[in-house]
């Protein structure tokens, strides 16, 4: 077994490229190449015999159709996979094991040093194109940037340490819930839904604001993020790594492998891909809280943030949100955050019939109202009816259906372990958000849901189900067989 082979200088810009190059030789010997289609390092005996008894299992599967051979195929595949996996990371332990002592070095000259090396800076730009958008147009392309993976890897080490202090010394508020452990989107969203119940049970109005920041992260204020750092006691070796880190970062646009333009330096924004970038920015974002005025509740995830303020009267309300809205833009110019006007919304939640509509301004322009407004992935209605939201779920998931029904056969379809990860993931995921709201409703209100249901279990001889129920069979064969 041949093993990677590294030297290191001293010099942290040589010893990183260095490393680079180790772990891409690495690569080399122990994953196999387009032009090596035979060779496979990882292939063991055992591994030889498991793949000559998946194919006997799939030759009589398919001559033999039932649910006994479905759930032995199903078997051995698992078999399979699991040792092909643990061949491979045990083949790149070997070759990669001479690496760890250097790679733990380099580390370390890093950290004490307070200096990142220049290649772990360098972030590669794969545009993606955006359906439907004009071909010619930038503004039509998603930028996907790629950093060095080495870079990555000490990032998370370090931003572990951050993380420990900022949570331990409560500098991150509660209401922020966007990239912290064990705080999801529907924390914040029951918060809300919860303060509009209350305003409704104590027949009063609440005004809301959400609030669209444009391009957050790309446009954050380097200079001002150090200051946030040191305000928030991060100094020493952590502050001098951080601020080193942001220094001189280059960016470049990559397509089919060859580079088409000039290397740039990002003077403003946290580096998108990074391990550390998300906390750096609930670090800059903090302070926005402090723009919140007496009797004005906010939430905030990551930079998805919400103002409200609940009254008898809808006209007290907006005196409180008001002045709320007004620290909340002094607060993005002083920082440099554009808050997008046109998109920045304002909402009345209200049971009362004849009530006078208010409005909203900031810096001299009135904020757009929006009945319906889409927050943290819930469609909202002012009078809190979730039929709005129902509606339009259900009718995604009507059209998801329809293309799931197109990928299954019982002679041409996807498997149905392919079935169950794209229903899970393409369906599931999409209609269960927020469910622990949306369920507590009345029944009238989730009446939607059942045609959609009805539809898909109408045919129980259908290729789709009967895939779906063996692979439902086969996983509970298989808990039953362990416990």
């Amino acid at each position: 077994m041949n093993t990677a082979q590294l030297k290191l200088s001293g010099n942290m810009q040589k010893d990183a490229k260095a490393f680079n190059q180790a772990i891409i030789d690495a690569a080399k010997v122990s994953i196999p190449r387009g032009y090596r289609k035979n060779y496979k390092p990882y292939w063991t005996p055992a591994l030889e015999k498991l793949h000559k008894d998946l194919g006997l299992l799939k030759d009589k599967l398919i001559q033999e159709p039932s649910d006994s051979n479905t759930i032995a195929y199903n078997r051995a595949q698992a078999i399979f996979k699991r040792e092909k996996l643990k061949q491979c990371r045990e083949n790149w332990q070997k070759t990669t094991d001479s690496l760890n002592m250097d790679k733990e070095d380099l580390f370390n000259n890093s950290w004490r040093t307070g200096c990142v090396p220049e290649v772990w800076k360098e972030a590669h730009i794969i545009p993606i194109h955006k359906n439907g958008k004009s071909k010619t147009d930038p503004i039509s392309y998603r930028p996907i940037s790629l950093i060095s993976c080495v870079g990555k890897l000490l990032e998370k080490i370090i931003n572990k340490r951050l993380v420990y202090h900022l949570e331990t010394n409560g500098i991150i508020p509660p209401t922020q819930s966007g990239f912290r452990k064990n705080k999801t989107t529907e924390d914040q969203l029951t918060y809300f839904v919860q303060s509009i119940e209350n305003a409704f049970q104590e027949q009063k109005s609440m005004l809301s604001v959400f609030f669209d920041l444009s391009k957050a992260f790309d446009t954050v204020w380097k200079d001002g993020l150090r200051l946030k750092l040191l305000q928030s006691n991060i100094q020493g070796t952590m502050y001098k790594w951080i601020s080193n880190f942001l220094h001189n970062r280059t960016a470049r646009v990559k397509l089919d492998g060859k580079y088409y333009s000039k290397q740039v330096i990002m003077k403003e924004g946290v580096p998108q891909g990074s391990a550390i970038s998300p906390t750096l920015f609930l670090v800059y974002i903090n302070d926005i809280t402090s723009a919140i005025t007496p009797y004005v509740k906010h939430t905030l995830h990551a930079d998805d943030f919400a103002i409200w303020s609940t009254a008898e009267y809808a006209t007290t309300a907006k005196v409180r949100v008001q002045a709320t809205v007004d620290k909340v833009f002094k607060w993005s110019q002083d920082w440099g955050l554009t808050i997008n006007l046109n998109k920045t919304v304002t909402t009345k939640f209200s049971l009362k019939i004849k009530e006078r509509d208010v409005t909203l301004t900031m810096n001299g322009q009135p904020l757009p109202t929006e009945d319906t407004p889409t927050f943290l992935g819930i469609t909202l209605d002012k009078r809190l009816t979730w039929k709005p939201h129902i509606q339009k779920i259900n009718q995604k998931a009507i059209c998801r259906s329809q293309i799931m029904k197109k990928l299954s056969g019982t002679k041409w379809g996807a498997n149905s372990k392919i079935l169950r990860q794209v229903y899970q993931g393409y369906m599931i995921h999409q209609t269960s958000h927020g469910i622990c709201i949306t369920c507590l409703e009345y029944s009238s209100n989730i009446q939607p849901h059942i045609p959609f249901q009805d539809s898909e279990s109408e045919s129980q001889d259908s290729p789709w189900s009967h895939q779906i129920n063996a692979n439902q069979r086969t996983t509970q064969t298989s808990r039953n067989g362990h416990s």
